[in-house]
């Protein structure tokens, strides 16, 4: 089911209006209860200027790392392995031979990052600099692990935390170790096959029909894109060879965190038990996948990055929102910051048209000549059925006494009694908010020289017990008669109704 239309067409447009100049295009999926949305925008491929399409395939990078995790997950519940096993339980000695600490290393420790093993990119990357032909050749898992080989670990395992990609390239391993099948294979017959994902694949591993799109960077700082489509994605192995588009990778998630099609729940629950740590991209870290949190926000999630692609894989519990953002280029600009705060705008019911109420009023109260003007917009005052801009309510009232001598006026949120030399103004917006009087705190008393029996009027704002959580809130009517009480002697006029209806709350 697709989102409303109006929602589609802002969300098209924020995309299309947010989409960093770095980065030639853009696939974006935003699934909800409410119904779904998979956008793009952009260019596929700049020489040819085809334009994007929202089910083009992406590197995903290292989402690959929730894939090979729930893998390793799949092999602990039918016994094939152990998270407390160690890496020499399973891999060949050249390979542990290369791994300070192997013997001590577990594999809850290389899933959750708090291995201590250091990040062979960092050491690739660094060669590349001076190399770039690196990226081009194929590369085997071990020759990847390699790069580590006499470099001091992070820190001792488990006393610490720190992303590191040579643990999934381990991880990789020992599910080839765990099987006898490759990691790719397992990967297949376990998720991407069950789901139907169609347009997910392990690059190295199988053939991509149809292949996926291109990628671009400023790869040697020219201020130009060039077009990284050449490279060789083997240099990522087991930690980030996926390649997919929004619609499988939105569905995977959703299959792992929502279905429990994947993994049995209390597995899950391991997967999700997470640990806080010090990135700039998680808050806490599980087995393969990480939370972003705040105050009013939270979300399971993982990122990925190649050379020429970004993305990001989210889900809410509490908004039960998966949104996926795939880039073929790659920015510090977040979509999902204005993508995200577009759909919660407008999700919400449109605001009605203005429905204003106008009244000119003359007439006799309590032996008194009243004249009075009166008028609110009720579409944004019964918002929801709720009280919300009281604001927007404005009359003009004025009382005269037989003789024709004015007594009290009421104009522009300032009431005034001539004969007491006494006027306040009444703050509207602070008397009803959310759906209640607050007393005294709309009062704001000025220019007080004596005080008679129309202060008295202030008795009426005790604050009556409503609210907006369930409670009908009171009426306009009850808002007009106590100004009306205000305005007027007490003694003579205790309780009056304004004489003119009021509209029906809109909801």
């Amino acid at each position: 089911m697709s989102l409303p239309d109006r929602v589609i067409t802002a969300l098209d447009n924020a995309l299309d209006s947010n989409l960093p100049p770095e980065v030639p295009g853009a696939a974006v999926a935003i699934l909800t209860p409410e119904g779904e949305w998979f956008g793009a925008s952009g260019v596929s491929d700049l020489v040819n200027d085809v334009p994007l399409e929202a089910g083009d395939r992406f590197e995903a990078g290292s989402i690959t790392k929730t894939f090979v995790a729930t893998t390793i997950l799949q092999l602990t519940e039918t016994g094939q392995l152990s998270l407390a096993n160690t890496l020499t339980d399973w891999l060949a000695p050249e390979v542990t031979a290369l791994i300070p600490n192997a013997g001590d290393i577990t594999i809850e420790q290389i899933l959750n990052h708090t291995s201590g093993i250091t990040d062979y990119l960092d050491v690739l990357t660094a060669q590349a600099s001076s190399n770039p032909l690196l990226f081009l050749q194929d590369w085997e898992a071990e020759q990847l692990v390699g790069f580590v080989d006499g470099v001091e670990p992070f820190f001792a395992p488990g006393t610490d935390w720190q992303y590191s990609n040579t643990n999934y390239i381990l991880a990789g391993l020992v599910i080839e170790a765990v099987t006898g099948n490759s990691y790719g294979q397992e990967i297949r017959d376990r998720i991407l096959d069950p789901l139907d994902l169609d347009n997910t694949f392990v690059f190295g591993e199988e053939e991509i029909p149809g292949g996926y799109i291109n990628s671009y960077w400023d790869f040697n700082g020219d201020g130009g894109l060039d077009d990284l489509s050449i490279t060789n994605l083997s240099w990522t192995g087991s930690a980030g060879s996926i390649i997919s588009n929004t619609e499988d990778l939105a569905d995977f998630f959703d299959a792992l965190l929502v279905d429990d099609a994947l993994l049995q729940p209390e597995t899950l629950d391991a997967m999700l038990d997470t640990i806080p740590v010090n990135s700039p991209n998680y808050d806490s870290y599980g087995l393969g996948i990480g939370t972003l949190e705040s105050p009013n926000r939270f979300w399971y999630a993982h990122r990925g990055q190649t050379l020429g692609f970004r993305s990001n894989l989210w889900y809410s519990p509490l908004e039960e929102i998966t949104y996926v953002e795939l880039l073929n280029g790659r920015s510090s600009t977040n979509l999902v910051s204005d993508l995200l705060p577009t759909y919660r705008r407008t999700i919400q019911p449109p605001t009605p048209d203005p429905v204003t109420y106008e009244f000119d009023w003359t007439g006799q109260i309590a032996g008194f000549s009243v004249e009075g003007k009166f008028s609110y917009d009720a579409s944004q005052l019964f918002e929801d059925g709720i009280v919300r801009e009281a604001d927007l309510i404005s009359f003009d009232i004025s009382f005269f006494d037989p003789d024709g001598i004015l007594l009290r006026t009421y104009e522009d949120n300032h009431l005034t009694f001539p004969e007491f030399n006494f006027a306040f103004d009444i703050n509207t917006q602070e008397i009803l908010q959310d759906g209640y009087f607050l007393a005294p705190d709309g009062f704001n008393a000025g220019e007080k020289t004596a005080v008679g029996d129309g202060f008295s009027g202030l008795n009426f704002w005790s604050r009556p017990e409503f609210n907006s959580q369930g409670q009908v809130p009171p009426p306009i009517s009850t808002l007009m008669t106590g100004l009306m009480n205000l305005a007027i002697p007490s003694a003579l006029a205790p309780t009056k109704t304004w004489p003119f209806p009021l509209a029906p709350r809109l909801s």
